[in-house]
């Protein structure tokens, strides 16, 4: 699959990627950027991390656990600054693009975001010649 058909087929098709009752977010996921409006006297607050196979996860690691984690992990330090997560970003280096394998690592960022009411609002994707899975996510 293709990066579009990734982006349409799995990301796109989750509540997490919705731009409906959005006030903020003008422009969602479907290119390299997305687009934001900060409400008038408020700022945001950027967190950002990377999970590497075999470093932060094991090499059998559950996709639904991997994407829940990359979130997670970034929500922390929001939380730790007394922020409240809007949107995310995700940047993912894979070295194929398996769907069942992308469905459950959106499975696990959805369960985390929707709860939290908080979406995807773009991603990065690349494919390499490698075995070694990487994600990364950014959350404002």
């Amino acid at each position: 699959m293709k990066e579009f058909e990734l982006i349409q087929n799995i990301f796109q098709a989750s509540v997490m990627a919705s731009t409906q009752g959005r006030g903020d977010l003008l422009l969602g996921i479907g290119d390299d950027c997305a687009q934001v409006q900060v409400p008038l006297g408020q700022s945001l607050v950027f967190s950002m991390d990377t999970l590497v196979e075999g470093r932060h996860f094991p090499f059998d690691a559950d996709p639904v656990d991997i994407g829940y984690r990359a979130v997670a992990s970034c929500v922390s330090d929001l939380a730790a600054m007394g922020a409240k997560p809007a949107f995310f970003t995700l940047g993912l280096t894979i070295p194929e693009s398996d769907p069942q394998w992308l469905a459950g690592l959106a499975q696990g960022m959805a369960e985390l975001a929707e709860s939290h009411w908080f979406g995807l609002s773009g991603w990065r994707y690349h494919q390499r010649a490698t075995d070694d899975y990487a994600a990364s996510a950014w959350l404002c």
